[in-house]
């Protein structure tokens, strides 16, 4: 390869490193919990919900008492810093345009290559072979035009840097059981009240033809006067909650 076709590719490694280098932007922090421990827990309010499933001719209610519990832990987290690296080239489209014209040449190069001679000589008279020359001087163009436009696309990347440990206490509240609700309920629908019971599982299957057939959705109000629940809920014959 010609001596021009060795400066050519010194230069792309030159112009690659030059171009290629970066700048660091804080983005800010953020916490990462890792591990926290349980110090104290204490009985919170309990809570009862209410969920149906329609079934042809039928409905399912199930109630549930569910209990939260206020938990006191010491968290143990970390202080991260997040880091955007940005090109250091700001104006990344003119390094674009000018790979593309690099290219551009470098494409023209290769395509008249074929009008050179396959043998010749020097200027110290050794054979070369100006054809073969110029396919390697134009791959050469090209690649340094490519490197240009890579180079030059604004790719950015982010890492997390670790800033510093700690641990602080907090309050969190947690469910921490539930309870299958066995015992009456009523149900009021178009002004009818209809009793029903529940089983152990909390479940209690009605006639849908006691609640008018339920051909459309209706709304009912749930109540189980035993642990003060009365509950308004949409009942949608085709489906659940």
């Amino acid at each position: 390869m010609s001596k021009m076709s060795t400066r050519s590719i010194a230069l792309l490694c030159c112009l690659t490193v030059g171009c290629g280098e970066t700048v660091s932007v804080s983005r800010g922090t953020f916490e990462r919990t890792v591990a926290q421990d349980e110090i104290a827990r204490r009985p919170g309010r309990e809570d009862s919900q209410v969920s149906y499933l329609s079934e042809p001719g039928r409905l399912r209610l199930r109630i549930v008492q569910r209990r939260t519990c206020e938990v006191d832990v010491l968290r143990h987290y970390e202080v991260l810093e997040r880091v955007e690296k940005k090109p250091k080239v700001e104006d990344w489209w003119m390094l674009a345009v000018v790979g593309g014209v690099v290219g551009l040449a470098g494409g023209i190069v290769i395509a008249a290559a074929h009008t050179q001679p396959t043998q010749g000589v020097d200027s110290d008279n050794k054979p070369t072979n100006p054809r073969q020359d110029a396919y390697g001087i134009g791959g050469v163009i090209v690649a340094l035009g490519a490197s240009l436009v890579l180079v030059g696309m604004p790719i950015t990347g982010t890492s997390d840097v670790l800033v510093s440990r700690n641990s602080k206490p907090e309050t969190q509240f947690v469910t921490c059981g539930e309870r299958p609700f066995h015992g009456r309920i009523e149900i009021l629908h178009n002004g009818q009240r209809l009793e029903a019971h529940t089983n152990a599982e909390g479940e209690a299957s009605i006639d849908a033809s006691e609640l008018g057939g339920m051909a459309t959705s209706e709304r009912l109000v749930v109540s189980a006067p035993a642990i003060g629940l009365t509950t308004e809920m949409v009942v949608d014959p085709a489906g659940e909650r």
